[in-house]
């Protein structure tokens, strides 16, 4: 049970289907393929089961992400940023094209605020000191695994410090950048 933090696990038949039982609660869901199939692993915190419940997911080629760019690389909170990245095979470096934007995971952390003896890490919820932007955002593709997003700081983040880190994520691969924050509003 979700209480006392035991794990299940189940393999996938040779169609790729699988089936785990669970009783209700919110769970860490992860799934990790062998590492010699080239394909990314899937995570998802806070799962939410309430009823039986089907749950499909397509796991993608394990991704290398090019350094996040973003403009402007200072900013206030309100003002509107634009992010950019590519991505690319691990295996081979072919350009990951048509990855949906339900794909990816975003979020806002201001590290250096959080309270000493915080642990984002084991417990990956949305704090004034870390912001789940991901339902904020759309993440589109341009040129063929080119993505791009904009963004505004959440009015809820605790930007005191001066610096945040924008983590974007997809599957067990992600990309971060730096962002300089002024103290006022725009």
């Amino acid at each position: 049970s979700p209480s006392e933090e035991t794990g299940s696990w189940t393999n996938t038949n040779a169609s790729g289907y699988y089936l785990l039982v669970a009783e209700p609660g919110v769970y860490m869901f992860n799934m990790w393929p062998d590492f010699n199939s080239g394909l990314g692993g899937f995570m998802l915190n806070g799962y939410n089961i309430t009823s039986d419940t089907v749950y499909n997911v397509t796991l993608t080629p394990r991704a290398e992400f090019t350094p996040v760019q973003l403009n402007p690389q200072s900013a206030r909170a309100g003002d509107t940023i634009i992010a950019s990245f590519s991505i690319t095979a691990q295996a081979g470096g072919a350009a990951l094209s048509g990855v949906s934007d339900g794909s990816f995971s975003v979020w806002l952390h201001n590290w250096g605020a959080e309270p000493s003896g915080s642990n984002w890490w084991e417990n990956p919820t949305s704090t004034q000191y870390h912001q789940d932007i991901g339902d904020d955002v759309t993440v589109a593709e341009g040129v063929a695994g080119s993505y791009s997003f904009s963004f505004e700081v959440p009015s809820a983040m605790n930007i005191t410090g001066g610096w945040l880190d924008l983590e974007v994520r997809m599957g067990d691969s992600g990309g971060w950048a730096g962002l300089q924050m002024a103290s006022s509003t725009a």
